[in-house]
């Protein structure tokens, strides 16, 4: 709804952003929480629609994908593992979650809420040139540095598996270097 409240207002100025918050749960299924991983690849589904809706009008659509973060969501989250997955019997929420991100976790800690908030400053600030999603997810999807982003306007690819759609920094993983607009046009 809030997509559709600014769409009008952004065509007539001809520029803005818009940046809408999933999960990396909405990239890869979670198999107890099928709901939620669906309801989260529906929003970066609607928000590669939306930016191939309003590319034309200058308008940057970005979506954040973070990673694991401590939630009340968590506390229930272990709560289901303890009593329906064998690998976390007899174990509380916090142990299992501490278990989580040292097993799937490459940097082996788990995320701050300021890593989101970061990541939409940066995304709604100046020039910044990124069209696309960025994954927050601390490693645990395999891509270095934590960061993911690919799409465009003209349509989004799943990966970063050119170097056309990885033009930041040092490429994918990348720490390094200057930005440069991401398109996969």
């Amino acid at each position: 709804l809030c997509n559709r409240a600014v769409a009008p207002y952004f065509k007539r100025e001809k520029r803005g952003k818009i940046i809408n918050i999933s999960s990396i749960a909405g990239r890869r299924g979670a198999d107890w929480i099928p709901h939620y991983s669906a309801s989260k690849a529906g929003i970066i589904v609607l928000s590669q629609a939306i930016a191939a809706q309003l590319g034309p009008y200058d308008v940057n659509v970005n979506t954040i994908c973070p990673g694991f973060i401590w939630t009340p969501m968590s506390v229930v989250a272990g709560e289901i593992l303890e009593k329906t997955n064998p690998a976390f019997k007899n174990m509380n929420p916090t142990e299992i979650f501490d278990k989580i991100i040292k097993t799937r976790v490459p940097l082996g800690r788990a995320q701050k809420p300021e890593s989101i908030g970061n990541a939409a400053v940066f995304l709604a600030s100046g020039p910044v040139l990124i069209e696309g999603k960025i994954d927050l997810s601390g490693g645990s999807e395999a891509c270095g540095a934590g960061l993911l982003w690919c799409g465009g306007p003209g349509g989004f690819h799943g990966g970063l598996s050119t170097s056309s759609e990885a033009e930041a920094g040092d490429g994918p993983g990348g720490g390094g270097g200057g930005l440069r607009k991401v398109s996969l046009e």
